[in-house]
């Protein structure tokens, strides 16, 4: 018990709570990122931010995805 309460202890209010947010890049030219983003929101139930390719911070997100 004390391992998990020190491990929960790093992560992010949002992370605790069991809501993530996810950033999913976007590459002209392809649909595969709509596709993610449908799954993490509507099936998941997670935010899903599309992120262009060329985006230097990803700063907010606790996960990328790369289709």
């Amino acid at each position: 018990m004390r391992e998990s309460l020190e491990f929960t202890r790093h992560l992010s209010p949002v992370t605790r709570h069991g809501f993530m947010n996810f950033g999913v890049i976007v590459f002209p030219g392809s649909n595969c990122d709509h596709d993610c983003i449908h799954v993490i929101s509507s099936v998941l139930g997670q935010k899903a931010t599309p992120v262009w390719h060329k985006e230097i911070s990803l700063s907010g997100l606790d996960a990328v995805i790369l289709p």
